[in-house]
């Protein structure tokens, strides 16, 4: 009975963690993508010294977060989110609309689906 009670403790600790880490992903996410919408529409707009200051907001934001996901996800992952967002660096400052809006959407995908793919599934499990 004590033996079956302390294995429930650990699965229950399990799922909550587990819980509990897809819902802080979920939100860094989002808020990650809010900011990539932001620079897609100022760049669209014209916008170069808001993009820039806004992709800066963006990257700082990224810096501090990108510790905390390399914990939770595939580091290639990480290398991809940063790879891409030095690339929509250098492009902001050329100020390529074409390139930068490929990039930023890349870096959509990138930061959107590492939620999806890292949720707790019977996929994700086997």
């Amino acid at each position: 009975m004590r033996k079956l009670l302390i294995l429930s403790a650990i699965v229950l600790v399990f799922l909550v963690g587990s819980f509990w880490i897809q819902e802080a992903l979920d939100q860094s996410s989002q808020e990650l993508l809010k900011q990539v919408a932001a620079v897609m529409e100022l760049t669209a707009a014209g916008d170069w010294s808001g993009a820039v200051l806004a992709f800066q907001n963006l990257f700082d934001h990224w810096f501090t977060l990108q510790e905390w996901w390399a914990l939770v996800t595939d580091h290639e992952e990480i290398d991809e989110i940063s790879r891409a967002m030095h690339k929509v660096s250098a492009l902001l400052a050329n100020q390529d609309l074409a390139a930068v809006q490929a990039e930023l959407s890349a870096l959509t995908y990138l930061i959107g689906h590492i939620p999806q793919k890292e949720r707790l599934t019977l996929t994700t499990l086997f």
